[in-house]
């Protein structure tokens, strides 16, 4: 008999019953947790409290079990029950009944029973249903693991190869060394509730859809994805990160993430404690992990059958997480727009625009060059839209020659580096490159003017119109001006690009050995050559036709070798020559396979490694991006301003040679010729032609009309170019005063 005034003597509210004083006593009494009090309060001085205490726990004991289940049953006596509910569960869903068949349970109530009446207690246990025995609550905070880090600083990224957006694994193993890291991380909730937040506000978003008729979804997707997110409201679930990973991989100690100043100055730079790793290219591996509570508890967590997403899945390394080639210290491509006359090697200036003061503008637009894919030719204009000259066939044998523009002052044979500035330096580069390329060509296989063979002028042109046919097939990156509408006139844009790491300013390097590691690590990562990508056939947006690598004008760039493989056959005489609605079907496929394009096997990408600069020489329409694909680091664009384009398109006049021609001369003293026009140019369209070897002369076209004219002086035959002249604008008027 304990008295009642040595555990509960009352409750502090004079207003509560004296029965509910009764129900605390006996509360605490049949509380197990407080078997220790018990003990203490019930037994006399120089008592044994431990042979008590041990009575007192096996009153628990038999009343709760083992596993705290209080429900008026036991499993002694029955060796062949499961100890734990969890286990009764499972074996009654897997047996179709056992400890949850009503003839075992009666069975094993009665032991109960029967077990009470030895029990210290005097009178009748509290019903089950009210008797709440109190558990320690599971609060997770921590989630404590190991990981197996693979591929660390591999000596060859050959495993990795560039593919639409990311590097991709292609070789059965990883390779490279490993490591063993150990760390804690926080458990949230955010997860799920950020999957419900993304789902709610979709569906809030179709609804408002939904009242003006333009709905996305269906009513059936959409009750799925209501229910979907009810489930996820109470889903009861738990995320981590492995925070640490990146830090222990260089060397760093892992901490909460806070500076502390240790003199009350700035913040202290954390110093290494072991030898970073510069690269990791392969996969972690989920070796042990156990949750940690806030009362200090552990669970561990099996990692025998471990999950992950598909595209971060190898099939070498099941449940291992693949790492694509990452630098583990901050990397940036620099990609830069720099002055048109950079030279390769030299650090350009990047372009910018003034509209202040325009002598400042930085150009890094060299000219424009116009494909003419009827007569095969190419026409080369500075950036000021004036022309230089013209890439074209040979009539005798078919190879490639440059003529100097119609109406420019130099000799008829002049090259294409003639009279050029040094903005302009590679244009000219470009232009002999090519006839270069085309002449080493047919010193192994020979044209013909019938269409035997292709030149590098064609193979070029071929590759330009399918490029175009991909990324701007109905011209929507098309402008105002007339060169856009005879043709697509084509930026030659001067850039840079460099792979820049981040140097090690914020780490504490005063200790000369970790100093000599990282300088180390730093030359380890140089050695490495990492895949990049110039353009982007599946975004409308990008604009890159091709380009070329540090001035190499021999090899022309791909922006991705399927161009080579899938052009069609054009040229003179050649390609789509009718109607649309009166040819069926394409031309044939005519792949691409002249030593001048570079486009088949992998030779669309380049390899660059750390601190590496080269120089391009970028085809890219004039409104559209040079987009950066590497996998290493996140994309990356540049786009040309207007200010750079746009008064050189608007002065380009596109050239048709034409001739011989029969005009008649008593117009000459008129500056006139009477021929008819180009339907496609504008209304306003001259006659150049040598009026001598040394000079030029324009004439003024009439249009020749369907009345039959009898001139007094003899017809000549001329041979010649109808070019657009450009349009005067208007000088502003404000009313007679001064503009």
């Amino acid at each position: 008999i304990i008295p009642k005034e040595r555990f509960v003597r009352s409750l502090p509210n004079g207003s509560i019953p004296s029965e509910i004083t009764t129900l605390a006593r006996e509360v605490v009494l049949h509380d197990p947790y407080h078997n220790l009090w018990l003990a203490r309060a019930v037994t006399p001085a120089g008592g044994d409290a431990i042979g008590i205490f041990r009575r007192l726990t096996a009153e628990s004991v038999m009343r709760f079990g083992q596993d705290g289940t209080y429900d008026g049953a036991t499993v002694a006596f029955n060796p062949t029950l499961p100890k734990t509910p969890a286990a009764r569960r499972k074996l009654a869903a897997a047996a179709q009944g056992n400890f949850a068949e009503p003839g075992i349970r009666q069975t094993q109530m009665q032991v109960a029973d029967e077990l009470r009446k030895f029990s210290l207690y005097k009178g009748v246990d509290p019903d089950l249903v009210g008797v709440t025995t109190w558990a320690q609550p599971w609060i997770p905070m921590w989630l404590e693991w190991e990981v197996k880090v693979e591929g660390l600083d591999p000596p060859t990224l050959e495993q990795w190869q560039l593919g639409s957006i990311d590097l991709e694994h292609s070789a059965p193993d990883i390779d490279g060394g490993t490591a063993t890291l150990r760390g804690r991380a926080v458990l949230t909730t955010g997860a799920a509730n950020t999957l419900h937040d993304a789902i709610s506000d979709y569906l809030k978003a179709e609804d408002a859809l939904d009242a003006v008729s333009a709905g996305l979804i269906d009513d059936a997707t959409e009750t799925a994805l209501r229910q979907l997110d009810d489930a996820v409201n109470q889903l009861d679930i738990v995320t981590a990160s492995l925070d640490g990973v990146r830090t222990q991989l260089l060397g760093l100690p892992v901490s909460d993430g806070l500076r502390r100043p240790s003199d009350g100055g700035l913040p202290n730079n954390p110093a290494p404690v072991a030898a970073p790793h510069g690269l990791l290219a392969g996969c972690v591996t989920l070796m042990r992990a156990r949750l940690v509570d806030s009362f200090g508890r552990t669970l561990d967590v099996p990692v025998d059958h471990v999950a992950t997403p598909t595209r971060v899945t190898l099939d070498a390394r099941p449940g291992a997480l693949a790492v694509r080639p990452r630098l583990l210290r901050p990397a940036r491509w620099r990609l830069r727009l720099v002055e048109a006359s950079t030279a390769v090697g030299a650090e350009g200036v990047e372009a910018r625009v003034d509209q202040i003061e325009p002598s400042l503008q930085v150009n890094p637009v060299a000219g424009f060059v116009l494909p003419d894919h009827i007569d095969e030719s190419l026409e080369v204009y500075s950036i000021d839209g004036s022309p230089i000259g013209e890439l074209l066939h040979e009539p005798v044998s078919g190879g490639v020659m440059w003529e100097i523009a119609a109406g420019r002052e130099g000799p008829a044979d002049a090259g294409p580096l003639y009279g050029l500035d040094p903005a302009q330096q590679s244009l000219g580069r470009f232009a002999a490159g090519l006839v270069a390329a085309d002449a080493a060509a047919r010193a192994g296989a020979p044209l013909s003017p019938d269409g035997g063979g292709e030149s590098a002028l064609s193979a070029l042109l071929r590759a330009i119109d399918t490029t175009l046919w991909t990324v701007d097939t109905f011209a929507s990156l098309g402008s105002e001006h007339v060169a856009g509408l005879v043709g697509r006139p084509t930026a030659v844009v001067r850039a840079q690009l460099r792979l820049e790491l981040w140097p090690p300013d914020d780490i504490d390097l005063s200790d000369a050995s970790r100093a000599a590691e990282w300088a180390e690590v730093e030359r380890e990562v140089a050695r490495y050559g990492f895949p990049i990508r110039i353009g982007e056939l599946t975004r409308s947006d990008d604009g890159v036709l091709g380009f070329f690598v540090d001035d190499d004008f021999a090899h022309f760039r791909l922006v991705d070798k399927a161009i080579a493989g899938s052009a069609a056959e054009s040229g003179r005489s050649r390609g789509q020559l009718g109607l649309y609605a009166t040819v069926a079907g394409m031309p044939p496929t005519s792949p691409i396979n002249h030593p001048y394009i570079v486009g088949t096997d992998d030779a669309d990408t380049l390899t660059l490694h750390v601190g590496q600069t080269v120089t391009l020489t970028i085809f890219m329409h004039p409104v559209g991006k040079a987009t950066l694909t590497s996998g290493l680091l996140p994309r990356d664009a540049i786009a040309l301003a207007r200010d750079w384009v746009g008064p050189g398109l608007a002065a380009i006049a596109p050239s048709m040679r034409t001739g011989p021609v029969l005009v008649e001369t008593d117009l000459d003293t008129k500056g006139q010729v009477r021929l008819p026009k180009v339907s496609v140019f504008g209304k306003n369209q001259n006659f150049l032609w040598r009026e001598t070897p040394a000079t030029w002369r324009t004439d003024a076209i009439l249009a020749a009309t369907q009345t039959a004219l009898l001139p007094d002086t003899p017809a000549e035959l001329r041979e010649g170019w109808i070019r657009v002249a450009p349009d005067t604008p208007a000088a502003p008027s404000n009313g007679g005063g001064t503009p």
